[in-house]
């Protein structure tokens, strides 16, 4: 849901008053994820194509067990994610790409009620057809109406009680949306969560330092990160070897973030060298 609700808010922002280049968009989709599949695909089918049940799930660990044209290039394509069910993703953004001159032509039109009562209607109706459209519009419209400007210059200015809001955010998002089943409110949610996590992000240089690295590195560490906690057994085991979430992860950022500065690095040098 934020993923979706920042590629909206970004796309337009980036092309407000400008045209739009659908191509431009796709291509760079794309080649993001071309850029980890013909890596760590070839990785699966030449190193985990016969690996033993170490989970419940046999889709996961008999991903690599077989090959088929007809199965490479759906994947390749995105409309297929069997190689890493975690990719799903893939498509449904390359939709929300090819609508978005639609999208904002709407948001461009009508009032901030008016959209978020569509963005109402769209959640109810098309959550199982097009997962998260909603959050993406919702992104649009945020940027449209500058929402993020008119929710900062409401939060009180004193530092204490800024942070008591923003953590009070945090935890009334976490809890609400451990309750209530499904993501429908997340056009509610992710807004405000999001508000709440600049604001203290944007106080706290050390955290900023922190998270900016990662931030260049998190599209590779997305596409990655699945591998090595579910497909790929022997790195799988790494990750859950001590039982307890918190370390796991550690562990999972760690890998991913290597892998992902060494697979920059690969193609900064494969183009250097073809070219």
């Amino acid at each position: 849901s934020i993923f979706f609700f920042l590629g909206g808010y970004g796309l337009y922002k980036k092309y407000f008053g400008k045209r739009y280049n659908l191509a431009e968009r796709l291509k760079k989709l794309y080649f993001a994820y071309w850029k980890i599949f013909v890596i760590f695909v070839p990785i699966g089918f030449i190193f985990f194509s016969n690996q033993n049940a170490y989970c419940a799930d046999a889709g996961v660990y008999s991903a690599f067990s077989s090959f088929s044209i007809k199965e490479f290039l759906l994947n390749l394509t995105g409309i297929e994610s069997t190689y890493n069910k975690e990719w799903w993703f893939l498509i449904n953004y390359a939709i929300a790409l090819v609508l978005f001159p639609l999208i904002r032509k709407i948001v461009d039109r009508f009032s901030v009620g008016v959209n978020i009562t569509i963005v109402a209607l769209v959640t109810i109706l098309l959550t199982d057809i097009f997962p998260y459209a909603a959050c993406f519009w919702m992104g649009a419209i945020v940027a449209r109406h500058s929402l993020f400007d008119k929710l900062y210059s409401s939060i009180p200015q004193n530092k204490i009680l800024r942070t008591i809001i923003d953590v009070s955010i945090w935890l009334f998002v976490i809890v609400l949306r451990q309750k209530i089943t499904g993501d429908q409110l997340d056009i509610i949610f992710v807004p405000l969560i999001t508000i709440a996590s600049i604001d203290i992000v944007g106080r706290l240089n050390f955290l900023k330092n922190c998270l900016t690295p990662l931030g260049k590195q998190s599209t590779n560490m997305w596409l990655i990160h699945t591998f090595f906690c579910y497909y790929f057994g022997v790195t799988a085991k790494i990750v859950a070897a001590p039982r307890y979430a918190i370390p796991a992860l550690i562990i999972l950022f760690a890998m991913s973030y290597a892998a992902s500065v060494l697979v920059d690095k690969f193609w900064k040098k494969a183009i250097h060298f073809l070219t």
